[in-house]
């Protein structure tokens, strides 16, 4: 239906932000002699990757939120898209599967390794 293809759309979208910070986080790490990023908070890009993000990237979508956690013990950084249980494109996003993707009803989280 129209509503599917839309929630399938706007995942689409939050996954190609999620490449973006990806690359951003890389882009970091490389610049700083493999120094990981700092700063975590909902909705709010890190200021530490600002310079590396393309200009006007939202980090909220619609009823999704993303936030950059710093794990400094595993030296992996973590990214996390936040969403009310059973929202639709919630549950578009969960298609999106790979090694350093996890999810549940409320969030989605892809893992960067160093």
């Amino acid at each position: 239906t129209l509503r599917r293809a839309v929630d399938r759309a706007a995942a689409a979208k939050i996954m190609t932000d999620v490449r973006g910070v990806t690359m951003a986080v890389r882009s970091y790490m490389e610049a700083n002699n493999g120094a990981i990023p700092t700063g975590a908070a909902w909705g709010v890009v890190p200021r530490a990757l600002a310079p590396y993000l393309p200009d006007g990237m939202s980090f909220r979508y619609k009823s999704t939120t993303y936030r950059v956690v710093v794990q400094r013990a595993r030296g992996t950084v973590r990214l996390q898209i936040r969403y009310p249980r059973n929202d639709p494109v919630g549950l578009a996003l969960q298609r999106f599967r790979g090694p350093d993707i996890t999810w549940t009803r409320t969030q989605t989280t892809v893992w960067i390794q160093r």
